[in-house]
């Protein structure tokens, strides 16, 4: 058993509750991690854990815990399933990839109990099959940038586009969908919000970045309003390079990021890469952007023995 999470009401009371025991809690996106030992403890919403396990959310079919069994390799997450199965247990969600960039599948034993068996590259296994929480930024830390097209150096400082809950871990009322020729003044609109002047004050040049991006996702709420976009640059085939991730800031921390980069990931899965270029290790913005895409299975370049090398423009005076 690699984690055991708890479905609660009100995760700011269940955290302050754990954290009044003496737990050092992480949180990221609406779930908090703590260390217990070899295994971890995650306090995850009720309704969204029972939605994420196919599990009715009633006391008499679901207890709002959930067990985790972390493997090394998605073959891994396939052979453990079928051995439930064959066992006894239902599947109640087939294995597939995940939001974050992992491969899982749950199923439920004879009694009720429901398990998880998953492959996390973001959570990785020691020699002993115990699992560490990484590092992952914390409440404190700024909202997570995501990756950035040319900063206005004279603007704000970095309020890019972030990520929150996804649709999958329980963001309500958002709906992500590609939009080859979304609205102009609401596009303009987004990327004013998080300060990115430099696109901004070049409205046709950013228009004309837009329609010839190869994919342009939006995220809007339930009222239709512009929350998010993302866009790539691709050849089709092969290689995706995600350019902007932007997520307007009454709206972040609520999963639009998340959103976006997962159906990215989802789209572009069978590409032999997919990448992106973000804030530095050492910066203050890396302390919460480098542990979210490695949650997301994403890597640094030097980690693939790969470097990466640009040019930018002269700031404009």
């Amino acid at each position: 058993m690699s984690l055991v999470t708890l479905g609660v009401r009100d995760l700011d009371v269940a955290r302050r509750f754990y954290e009044a025991l003496g737990w050092r809690g992480q949180e990221v996106e609406r779930t908090v991690f703590f260390q217990a030992g070899g295994l971890v403890v995650v306090l995850w919403g009720r309704e969204e854990l029972a939605a994420d396990l196919g599990a009715p959310d009633t006391e008499a079919t679901f207890g709002g815990l959930a067990l985790a069994h972390n493997v090394r390799s998605r073959p891994a997450v396939d052979t453990v399933l079928a051995e439930a199965a064959a066992a006894g247990a239902t599947v109640t969600r087939p294995a597939a990839a995940t939001f974050y960039g992992g491969y899982a599948g749950v199923f439920v034993d004879p009694d009720g109990h429901a398990w998880e068996v998953a492959h996390n590259p973001g959570f990785p296994l020691s020699d002993d099959g115990s699992i560490t929480v990484p590092e992952l930024g914390g409440t404190d830390a700024p909202d997570l940038p995501g990756p950035h097209g040319p900063r206005d150096p004279h603007g704000p400082e970095d309020v890019s586009g972030h990520s929150a809950v996804s649709e999958a871990t329980g963001a309500r009322g958002v709906v992500v969908s590609a939009e080859r020729e979304p609205d102009p003044d609401e596009v303009i609109d987004l990327y004013d919000s998080v300060g990115w002047s430099s696109y901004t004050r070049d409205r046709s040049t950013l228009l004309r970045g837009l329609a010839g991006s190869h994919l342009v996702l939006t995220a809007r709420d339930d009222a239709g309003r512009l929350v998010g976009l993302a866009r790539t640059l691709s050849d089709g085939a092969t290689a995706c390079y995600v350019q902007d991730v932007l997520v307007r800031p009454d709206t972040q921390r609520r999963g639009v990021g998340r959103a976006l980069m997962a159906e990215m990931l989802r789209r572009y899965a069978g590409y032999q890469f997919f990448g992106l270029t973000t804030d530095a290790a050492g910066s203050e913005a890396a302390v919460a952007s480098h542990p979210f895409y490695a949650s997301l299975g994403l890597r640094p370049h030097e980690e693939l023995g790969l470097a990466a090398f640009a040019v930018l423009p002269d700031p404009a005076p």
